[in-house]
């Protein structure tokens, strides 16, 4: 018969012995959290008298929680607050953040996390470094541009910019990684915030064999309109990547000539679907009368996306005159009669 009181003692002993550990974590876990409550009120404490006064404070408060610093959790916190109210303010606010930064020796550990084999922790590291504004460190992250991580390699990119501007764009002459869309539209944005001069290389950064860092220049003709670059962007119209040449299409019609129209015909036919329809919006822009007899010719396609844009590029093109060219259009046929009809609606509105 088997023994009740022994399997009692053992749930009531186990039960009770879960009830302690648990009791223990939490009282563990509330300490903790206090902890933390406690330290992120000095960190706002100091963040907030340091914007709000002089530099005279940095040193009352490097008194004040010398101690402190050498507990990494707090340090790891207080550096995230005064990273993330220096990209939060400017002016003298930013400038008195980094003084803050800078007189707590916390530059110190950022090194330290440069250095380290963890690709997250060296990421973070290069961010720091960006927005902290440390110029000192200029060639330590320049070494990480072509790194075989894309964030390492991506924040490494962005800081360089953030550091010197228009020159930081040096990296581009040996860069081999590819740099996705998403970070060249970050770099673009990054290079907005610096008054443009002039700068120099993007002629051979167009002849690279990376095509993200041709697609990357042509973005920068696009957007500085580098109008002394025609040539050298025309011949990127015969690249063998065709995401290279859509971006051509788009860029040398912001600064397009008097033969920028001639030339997208002649390449229209050769071109995949999606370059035909950038070539067919770009002619919006750029197309004059004499681009009409083409792109009605064009119309025999069977798609009807591109019938919709070659139409409406019709119509950018002569407003005035677009009922005259319906009539050459099959007007009372499918679908052409009801891509007319739209388009009249979108000139009339």
């Amino acid at each position: 018969m088997i023994q009740l009181k022994p399997l009692i003692y053992l749930f009531f002993g186990t039960s009770l012995v879960l009830l302690i550990y648990m009791l223990i974590f939490l009282l563990i876990k509330n300490i903790k959290r206090e902890k933390y409550k406690r330290w992120t009120k000095i960190c706002n404490n100091i963040i907030n008298n340091t914007v709000y006064s002089d530099d005279l404070n940095v040193k009352h408060h490097h008194k004040s929680i010398e101690n402190l610093l050498l507990i990494k959790t707090f340090r790891k916190l207080l550096t995230k607050k005064i990273r993330s109210a220096t990209v939060s303010f400017s002016g003298n606010s930013n400038n008195s953040l980094r003084k803050l930064y800078l007189k707590l020796r916390l530059d110190k550990y950022v090194i330290e996390n440069l250095n380290t084999n963890n690709w997250h922790v060296k990421a973070r590291a290069i961010q720091e470094i960006g927005i902290m504004k440390l110029e000192n460190m200029y060639d330590k992250v320049y070494k990480n541009t072509n790194h075989r991580n894309e964030l390492v390699r991506a924040e490494a990119q962005i800081t360089i910019i953030k550091l010197v501007g228009f020159k930081g764009l040096k990296f581009l002459d040996s860069v081999t990684q590819p740099i996705s869309e998403w970070y060249q539209m970050i770099l673009l944005r990054e290079l907005s915030h610096f008054d443009y001069d002039s700068f120099n290389g993007v002629d051979i950064w167009l002849k690279s064999k990376n095509t993200s860092v041709v697609i990357f220049a042509l973005k920068l003709v696009d957007e500085y309109h580098l109008f002394e670059l025609y040539k050298e962007v025309e011949l990127c119209i015969e690249h063998p990547d065709e995401k290279v040449r859509q971006q051509t299409i788009r860029s040398i019609t912001k600064i397009f000539n008097t033969t920028t129209a001639n030339l997208f015909t002649s390449i229209f036919e050769n071109e995949t679907f999606n370059n035909q329809l950038e070539i067919a919006k770009a002619l919006q822009k750029i197309g004059t009368e004499d681009d009409i007899p083409f792109l009605v010719h064009q119309l025999q396609t069977e798609n009807i996306e591109l019938k919709i844009i070659l139409t409406r590029t019709i119509a950018q093109i002569n407003p005035n005159n677009f009922e005259t060219i319906c009539s050459e259009l099959d007007p009372d046929t499918y679908p052409m009669n009801l891509i007319i009809l739209q388009i009249k609606e979108e000139i009339t509105i």
